[in-house]
């Protein structure tokens, strides 16, 4: 859990620093990183949706660590679209 927090922040980081066009040098990149941060905001999702859906046992500081990610989650992605 702590990898992917630190994943994400270092990824928010890198994202705000430098313009959305710089960071991907075809277009493919872009595509690849939507994707890539769309799959882990899913997996995140998939744990809360469990713990509400009560298929696994209700874990107050995971709910809130998962929430956290998703939180950061939603704003990477938006990056990788530029014009068109």
């Amino acid at each position: 859990m702590k990898t992917i927090a630190a994943f994400v922040l270092a990824a928010s980081a890198a994202a705000l620093s430098t313009p959305a066009l710089a960071q991907f040098a075809k277009p493919e990149d872009a595509i690849k990183y939507r994707q890539s941060a769309l799959t882990v905001m899913a997996t995140h999702f998939g744990r809360l949706g469990a713990m509400v859906n009560g298929k696994v046992a209700f874990d107050a500081k995971a709910e809130v660590e998962n929430a956290a990610i998703l939180e950061t989650l939603s704003n990477l992605h938006w990056a990788a679209f530029g014009e068109g």
